[in-house]
């Protein structure tokens, strides 16, 4: 598989194997700080895809850990901590209120709690159908939908965005609530 490594001053075009990459990183002499990405995301995704490479070197040799597993694992360490320090340099030491409000409702709206939620929701509807939990459900669908995340689960966000629809229209049904009292 060809893969795009794109470091500070160059960008590479060079299939995928542990033997090929070896040869990169020595033949241009790439550091962990070369390879750092301005994409989080991207950054976290080139450590994952280093230290996978580095266990598929480690297969492949009958060593133990082989040379090229050594060099990938202390490159995405390096990595892995520089972008640790650069976080930690960039964001500022003093939070205010305001700020902790929201890293803490960002924390509470991540995709899995957001799932979570939508999941318990839906089991209390079978329980107890009404127009409340539906609301709620659409509600929680709509965040799912918008979360700056959800691209990168594609299959989700498509069955989120067509269930929408089928509990909107369970909005406009009347549900039959046989004990009123037992609502939330």
């Amino acid at each position: 598989m060809l893969r795009k490594i794109q470091t500070l001053n160059k960008s590479y075009l060079i299939q995928w194997t542990p033997e090929e990459v070896y040869r990169l990183i020595l033949r241009e002499s790439i550091q962990a700080n070369d390879l750092i990405q301005l994409n989080p995301i991207n950054n976290h995704r080139l450590i994952r895809d280093l230290f996978l490479l580095a266990c598929r070197a480690t297969f492949l040799t009958k060593n133990t850990e082989s040379r090229e597993a050594r060099l990938f694992k202390h490159i995405a360490s390096t990595m892995r901590q520089l972008s640790h320090d650069y976080a930690r340099l960039f964001r500022r030491t003093v939070m205010s209120e305001l700020d902790k409000q929201d890293n803490d409702e960002m924390v509470s709206n991540s995709i899995d709690r957001l799932q979570a939620r939508l999941f318990y929701l839906i089991t209390q509807y079978s329980l107890h159908p009404c127009k409340h939990l539906a609301a709620h459900i659409v509600n929680q669908l709509t965040n799912l939908c918008q979360h700056p995340h959800i691209e990168l689960l594609p299959a989700q966000h498509y069955i989120y965005s067509q269930s929408i629809n089928l509990w909107r229209s369970r909005l406009l049904n009347d549900c039959d609530v046989q004990n009123k009292q037992q609502l939330h």
